[in-house]
């Protein structure tokens, strides 16, 4: 949520064993958590069905005390980083900003060797940019979602008669964690984040997110760490 604006809703992650509900209220800068909840996923939902996940999350969102805060605010979903394609682009500085959306289109589009309408694009602009871009460039961390899964949350969502509110990689919410640290810091931070199935990698420089990267691994694998 960008600064000044106010939200109350639930950010939802989905897993392979087990479904994640947050409830949270922006206001004033500050966010706040009101409510977590977790679902295990029912033996006969198949995470490739949207109508079926949809089910699970009407449920669970029955069973934990955020329903009526999805219902009003609704839901963003935390994809992750495996879903995504996520790039550093060095851009003209002359470009005007109405310009930056298209351009950065034409660019993700054609490192992702799809066509424009069968992705959802979106970027942040960066300070510095990390890939060493001169002062006559600016930096962009730009990222592509395929139109594909796009569908396949929105399906999951209408099926649980809730609204999207956004899609949200989930390794900027591991970046927000410890941004406050690498903006203190002379050098880069590595936050690692491990999950059900996957263990996330962020690297955070003066506060901003330069490196996401995520590999699986079987469960035991995690449970056995030493």
């Amino acid at each position: 949520m960008s600064a000044g604006r106010s939200w109350r809703g639930v950010i939802v992650g989905i897993g392979p064993g087990a479904m994640d509900l947050v409830g949270v209220q922006c206001a004033r800068g500050r966010v706040e958590v009101t409510g977590v909840h977790r679902e295990a996923r029912p033996g006969d939902v198949s995470l490739d069905d949207a109508a079926a996940v949809g089910g699970w999350l009407r449920d669970a969102l029955r069973a934990s005390d955020l329903r009526s805060d999805a219902k009003r605010g609704g839901v963003i979903f935390g994809v992750p980083r495996g879903e995504v394609v996520l790039k550093r682009l060095a851009l003209p500085g002359e470009l005007d900003e109405a310009e930056l959306p298209e351009t950065i289109r034409l660019q993700m589009t054609r490192q992702m060797a799809v066509a424009s309408d069968e992705a959802a694009i979106d970027f942040l602009p960066m300070e510095e940019d990390a890939a060493g871009a001169s002062s006559a460039e600016r930096g962009v961390l730009a990222s592509a979602l395929e139109a594909s899964r796009v569908d396949w949350y929105r399906g999951v969502a209408r099926e649980a008669s809730v609204k999207v509110r956004g899609l949200s990689l989930r390794s900027l919410g591991l970046a927000s964690i410890v941004a406050g640290s690498s903006a203190r810091l002379d050098g880069a931070v590595l936050a690692i984040a491990p999950g059900e199935d996957r263990i996330e990698f962020v690297v955070v420089e003066g506060g901003r997110l330069v490196f996401a990267r995520e590999a699986e691994v079987e469960g035991d694998a995690v449970e056995g760490a030493e």
